[in-house]
Order: C-alpha cells, then structure tokens, then sequence
C-alpha cells in the first residue's frame, strides 16, 4: 500500500512524475528492445524524400532556385506529418501512452549499437560479407567496396555520431517541449540523412535543413561531445574546445574527431557514394589520430559511447529523484 506521503506527492504534480515515466520507459525499450531498421516507421519518409529530391532537385539550375526548391521540399515533408501526429497526441484520451510510442520510435531510429556489436562480430569471423549487409541499411555510402578497415572506420563514426541524436536530444527536448518537439526534431535529422549536405548534389538543396539542424541540435551535439571529452583527460578536453576545421558541411566532425582522439585511430577518408547506375567518389576529411581500426576498435567505441549516453541518463533520473527528496524533507 502507498504511504500518505507518495499519495500526496503523486497528486500534487501527477505531469511530472508521468512524465518522467513516459521518458525512462521509452529509453529502456529502446535499449533491450529496438525496433529493427527494416521496419522502422521513419523509413517511410526517407523514401519520400529520396523520391521528392529526385523530382525537385536540378542541379542545372541557379543556387537560389534549388534552396528555394530544398526549403519547400523540406516544409512540405515535414509539417503535414507533424501536425496531424501532434493532433493525435493532443486529442488522446490516453496521451502518455501515445507519447511512449513517439519516443520509441524516435529513439530506435538511433539505436546501433547492437548492430555495431553484429559488425564487429562478424568481422572478427571474417564475414565480411555479413558486415557489409548489415551496414549498409545504416548509411547512404556504398558498403559492398569496403574493407574490414573501411567497415570499422564507418561503423565508428556511427557509434559516435548517432547517440547525441538519440537519447540526449530527446531527455532534452522532452524535457523542453515533450514529444511533439522529439518528433520535430528527429524529423529534421532524418531530411538530413536523406538529403546530406555534404553530397556535391545536395549542397545547395540540402542547405536549409542542414542550417536548421545546425541550430536544433547545436546544445545537444555540445553536451554529448563534453560527455565524450571528459572520459579522455586534458587531451580530449582540449580536441573538445578547440576541433580542426571541416572542409565539408559535417556537423559531426566535432564528434569525430574526438573520438578518434579517444580512441586512437583513424576516421574519415574517402567514400564511394551511388548516383544512378553510376558511383561518386566523396573525399572527405581524413582525421589521422592513430592506427588503422578494427573491429576491436568498434567495441571500444560500443564502451565508449554507452558510458557517454549513461552519464546523461543517469543525470536526468537523479532530477525526479532530488524532486522527491526536497519534498520530503519539506514534509517534515
């Protein structure tokens, strides 16, 4: 039976404690229980992007016209979505339950780190093979060319890359907005993995999601490359506050680079991108902080990653915690 006390506690800010609820709940099944990539809503609306770029987007014609083009693309992709699912939630006799499966979805849409360790499993019994077919439904690069150095070298910058879009933005916005604002969010950064910046053909179409995200995300890629940092010692503190400069619009080079620090290898290079029928050579950045990677680098990183995302977990459950506590001791 409930004290007298978690009663009244309960009652006096019954949104909170629910709310808290909805979000560690959310974080556990995302964690034991991911949703897997093939059946993950958001590839529906990768696909419609992939098709609406490809009826929009001219390359031949001027710099305004295609960010005018990216810009319309990108509201029309993303409003009408939003808007009808931000009704559902509002209009929900059940909200919390509905605000569950929100963030469910948003954060299983992040969650490699159990294909990383598939990765790393299967390049260590040399099926290669098996590692190219498992990352490729990851990232938008050709993956069937890619060495066991090229497999850990991406499957590296994934791990890096993708937590800071996962859990902390969505402990953030929750916490902000709730989960219309995490749906918002990773709406956005899901345009941007369809349309990515970097891709010669995107430079200008992709531009305005690219900015946009630059500003959404811009706390949370800092709180998650602190996290990172301080698991390093004066030298990451230092790749943390002072990153070389990118010659490409990679809002992740930061988190890259960091963890190459960290972990002593190299990341970057060249990429093989499809175009048709045909291939695009990407030269991107080389960031040379150590040796070649393997795949016992990718479970280092798998280590390192997940002691960054406990770190933010942890904090945000000590908060309902402190909560109760000072009202407790108030009660007294």
């Amino acid at each position: 039976m409930e004290s007298p006390f978690i009663q009244q506690l309960l009652l006096a800010h019954p949104d909170f404690y629910i709310g808290c609820f909805v979000l560690f709940m959310a974080l556990f099944l995302a964690h034991k229980f991911p949703i897997p990539k093939g059946y993950q809503p958001f590839i529906a609306l990768h696909l419609l992007a992939k098709q609406l770029a490809s009826k929009v987007n001219h390359n031949d014609r001027s710099q305004t016209q295609q960010l005018i083009a990216g810009t319309l693309a990108s509201l029309l992709l993303l409003f009408p979505f939003w808007a009808i699912v931000s009704f559902l939630l509002a209009m929900a006799a059940s909200p919390w339950f509905f605000e569950l499966l929100v963030l469910y979805v948003c954060l299983s849409a992040t969650s490699f780190s159990g294909t990383a360790r598939e990765i790393a499993a299967a390049l260590k019994q040399q099926e290669n093979q098996s590692a190219k077919t498992l990352l490729a439904d990851w990232v938008s690069q050709d993956t069937q060319g890619l060495s066991e150095v090229g497999l850990s070298k991406a499957s590296i910058s994934q791990l890096l890359t993708r937590p800071c879009y996962g859990a902390i933005s969505c402990i953030l916005f929750f916490a902000i907005g709730g989960s219309p604002l995490v749906l918002a969010a990773c709406m956005c950064r899901q345009l941007e993995l369809s349309w990515p910046p970097y891709y010669p053909a995107n430079r200008h179409f992709g531009r305005f999601i690219y900015r946009l995200n630059r500003i959404i995300f811009w706390l949370p890629n800092g709180l998650w490359n602190f996290s990172l940092a301080i698991q390093g010692g004066k030298v990451a503190m230092t790749a943390w506050l002072a990153p070389p400069k990118c010659r490409h619009a990679l809002s992740e080079f930061p988190s890259l680079y960091l963890g190459a620090k960290l972990l002593n290898v190299e990341l970057g290079g060249p990429q093989k991108i499809p175009q048709g029928r045909t291939q695009y050579r990407l030269e991107l950045d080389k960031i040379k902080a150590g040796k070649l990677p393997n795949y016992q680098d990718i479970n280092l990183a798998i280590m390192l990653t997940r002691r960054a995302s406990q770190f933010w977990i942890i904090f945000s459950l000590s908060i309902p915690l402190i909560w109760s506590g000072l009202s407790w001791l108030q009660s007294m």
